[in-house]
């Protein structure tokens, strides 16, 4: 009874396991395509941050000054 109940356990974290792993390759996947949108349609600007994107970088610079920075560097 004992290794019946320890096969059922066992497959029950690989089960788990593997539900833990779809769900974050799911997530990467979707935040990954979230952040190439501009990419994939030939758009230069900054590089986001996973989960951030540039709100970060707006934090530590005042807005004008740093979308005058992203005009200089990348144009219209």
């Amino acid at each position: 009874m004992k290794q019946v109940l320890a096969q059922i356990c066992q497959t029950y974290e690989w089960c788990l396991i593997g539900l833990i792993v779809a769900v974050i390759a799911y997530y990467y996947i979707s935040w990954r395509n979230a952040f190439s949108y501009w990419k994939d349609r030939h758009i230069c600007g900054p590089k986001p941050i996973p989960i951030f994107g540039n709100l970060l970088s707006l934090s530590l610079k005042p807005r004008p000054l740093l979308e005058l920075e992203w005009y200089k560097k990348y144009g219209k």
